[in-house]
């Protein structure tokens, strides 16, 4: 990924309703049996909500397209409001202050 390029989440798109998913799915979650397109969701958001357990800080995040994830979080303290992205390197993925 180069400087200029923004970090994204694979994910479906349901071509009926236009809903993403963050996790790939093969088929809508309505029952329906429609099948999904392949979708990238871009992977900044703002922070919600910030979860502290122990040493570690987990969050909600709110991605375009109505997505809304629950990560781990970098270093904090952290931004309630404020931007984050996810660390494409950072081994688990988390997110970071953008």
């Amino acid at each position: 990924m180069t400087t200029t390029e923004k970090p994204h989440m694979p994910g479906s798109r349901d071509p009926r309703s236009g809903d993403l998913y963050a996790v790939p799915r093969l088929w809508s979650v309505d029952g329906g049996l429609v099948e999904l397109e392949p979708a990238h969701i871009p992977a900044v958001g703002v922070l919600t909500e910030v979860i502290e357990m122990g040493p570690r800080s987990f969050g909600y995040v709110d991605l375009s397209g109505g997505v809304r994830v629950i990560t781990e979080l970098g270093a904090g303290p952290h931004d309630v409001g404020g931007r984050y992205q996810l660390s494409i390197d950072a081994q688990p993925r988390r997110f970071d202050r953008a």
